[in-house]
């Protein structure tokens, strides 16, 4: 995987320059921002321009709290949490996330 594509929403710290080397992981990353935004009607990581939305991705900094998270379980927090690791190796992985408690919760699932 080379370059970067995409919308900054969306895209893994280590897609970003200076690291600008990822895998899968990325995935799971923009997955996470998805399941973020369905949850709480907003973005984890906003800006006024592409270049302050880069700056919050590189930092990583997001809140499961406020309003907006209230009827959110702490599972469906978990899982969050767990997909926007900014580092990829903590970050859980796709088999894992299918696995997760709020998954098998939310599709009657029994891993």
């Amino acid at each position: 995987m080379h370059g970067n594509y995409g919308t900054s929403y969306y895209v893994a710290p280590e897609v970003l320059p200076p690291i600008n080397s990822y895998d899968e992981k990325a995935d799971i990353w923009s997955v996470g921002v998805i399941l973020y935004i369905m949850l709480s009607g907003q973005p984890p990581f906003a800006g006024k321009n592409d270049q302050e939305i880069v700056e919050a991705v590189k930092k990583g900094e997001f809140s499961t709290d406020g309003p907006a998270w209230s009827s959110i379980s702490d599972s469906a927090k978990s899982l969050v949490k767990s997909m926007l690791s900014v580092n990829p190796k903590s970050r859980i992985s796709a088999k894992d996330a299918l696995s997760h408690a709020w998954i098998q919760e939310m599709t009657g699932g029994s891993n």
